[in-house]
């Protein structure tokens, strides 16, 4: 048992906000996974699907720790997960990029020599030449080696052999850059440049290098270039997994604020001020659901509880109640933010200390009691601050104007109640 005691109550309602904020940020990781799954032709997994109903399952349940466990590691498996289907759908397409990217560089090569030799070409075969088009690309040379037996022998060997019809084609550029991805930093380059792709980044500037760095005879400085490369890629990769990070949280603030104003370039900024609101906003509504979770456990245990309390409660800093017993003790009720303090006082002059013992003590089990109906709700009511049964005396408070009013109209009341049983 004790006296005095400082108090921190978690509301069901905080709680709530709490389960909110993180389906929130479940919410935003989908949302910016969303369309880059659109950007690769793909649909979002079922899977993806059935777990977030899940934890809606959860909340409905009131389950709030499970929520508050489970989204954290939903939104990591949707990470894990996504990133690998966009590295299945993209390092195919980057390949593919890079072998036409090749083609596309040899095509002034074959428009000259086609000139050289009086070939006359069609807009759409100049067109299908810079773009890299493996057909048109296999038609000119082939036209061009049975034109001229020197030019056929000059043609490489592997190229000529992987133009012919119904055969994987690869052309001499691809078979260079399949030969450099034995180097396992080409994998690793690969897959930085899928997943900044995947992210919606311009990647254009590094599979430029990339393909440069295939064609260099000299390996000493092939190797050296390929190592910048890849710390450029790592550093571009955690810059955009941080950028896509802060938008992920600033549209679940969002989203708890009630707002669709549009994300700034000035994440850092925006995810700031957004922060601050939110707190703010968490804090009043935490601070007048704790008030009105406490004056509704009063009122279970009989106390007169009227509306409009939490208001003056909040704005006094402080609310007396009389014990529904008449007794001559009662509550008191103090404090504005996260904790609260409450002791048991009495009314009048002092009486006995054997009654002032059997107040505090009194108030001690209605305090459990609102404790244990908080948990069955799903809220905590947790004791910072306790001061022994008698280290101090029962506090003598006054009743306000107000307060004497409210209790005699609650006494007239219970005597009017009583008569009529009579």
């Amino acid at each position: 048992m004790s006296g005095p005691k400082v108090v921190r109550i978690v509301s069901r309602e905080e709680v709530l906000m709490i389960c909110q904020r993180e389906l929130a940020r479940v919410d935003a990781a989908l949302a910016e996974w969303g369309p880059v799954l659109s950007r690769c032709g793909l649909a979002m997994p079922a899977e993806v699907t059935r777990r977030r109903q899940q934890l809606n399952a959860l909340l409905a349940r009131d389950q709030f720790i499970e929520v508050q466990k489970q989204a954290p590691l939903l939104v990591e498996w949707l990470d894990a997960q996504l990133e690998e289907l966009v590295n299945a759908q993209f390092t195919p397409e980057a390949r593919a990029a890079r072998g036409r990217a090749g083609l596309a560089a040899s095509a002034a090569s074959l428009v000259a020599e086609c000139q050289a030799r009086g070939i006359e070409l069609t807009g759409a075969t100049r067109q299908g030449l810079e773009a890299g088009d493996s057909q048109e690309v296999s038609r000119i040379l082939s036209q061009l080696a049975a034109g001229n037996s020197e030019l056929g022998q000059e043609v490489d060997a592997a190229l000529q052999n992987r133009l012919r019809p119904d055969e994987e084609r690869q052309f001499l550029r691809d078979w260079q850059a399949a030969q450099s991805r034995q180097d396992p930093r080409t994998a690793v380059a690969d897959k930085q440049l899928t997943l900044l792709r995947g992210l919606g980044a311009q990647v254009d500037a590094f599979c430029e290098r990339l393909d440069t760095i295939h064609q260099l005879e000299d390996e000493t400085r092939q190797s050296l270039q390929m190592d910048s490369l890849c710390i450029d890629l790592a550093k571009a990769v955690r810059e955009e997994r941080h950028r896509a990070n802060l938008r992920r949280e600033i549209t679940a603030l969002l989203s708890q604020l009630g707002e669709t104003v549009a994300i700034s370039d000035e994440l850092e900024a925006q995810l700031g001020h957004l922060q601050e609101r939110h707190q703010q906003m968490v804090a009043a509504r935490a601070a007048a659901s704790t008030k009105e979770a406490v004056l509704k456990g009063l009122r279970q245990l009989g106390y007169e509880v009227r509306e409009g309390m939490a208001t003056a409660w909040e704005s006094e800093g402080r609310l007396v109640l009389q014990h529904p017993s008449g007794d001559g003790y009662g509550v008191e009720l103090g404090g504005r933010g996260e904790k609260l303090q409450v002791r048991a006082v009495g009314f009048g002059a002092p009486t006995s200390q054997a009654k002032d013992t059997a107040a505090e003590e009194r108030w001690c089990g209605e305090l459990s009691q609102i404790g244990s109906e908080l948990g069955k709700m799903g809220g905590q009511l947790e004791i910072l601050r306790s001061t022994p049964v008698g280290a101090q005396p029962v506090k003598r408070v006054v009743l306000s104007r107000e307060e004497e009013r409210s209790e005699e109209g609650a006494e007239e009341m219970k005597l009017r109640s009583l008569g009529e049983s009579r």
